[in-house]
């Protein structure tokens, strides 16, 4: 995954923008991106600041909670829904 997590999973960047856009031109979850999503929320490296913040996020939030802090999305987004699913 590499450093800067909060980045990668930033609303307009690498993971989420193109999540989306699947999902509503697909209509299907995009279940790989959903997979490196996961993969960056759990990320962990001591070293880096955007991960050591965003564990803290996780233990105060919950995984789903710290992906909707950092994206801006809510509930009713079909990404988060999505997530939600696989958290399930």
């Amino acid at each position: 995954m590499g450093r800067g997590p909060i980045r990668k999973l930033g609303p307009d960047d690498r993971l989420v923008k193109p999540a989306r856009t699947y999902i509503q031109t697909m209509h299907e979850d995009p279940v790989n991106l959903i997979e490196t999503i996961m993969s960056a929320l759990t990320y962990e490296n001591s070293e880096d600041q955007e991960a050591v913040r965003l564990k803290e996020l996780r233990t105060r939030m919950g995984m789903l909670g710290a992906f909707k802090e950092i994206t801006g999305l809510d509930d009713r987004d079909e990404l988060v829904e999505a997530i939600a699913k696989k958290l399930d």
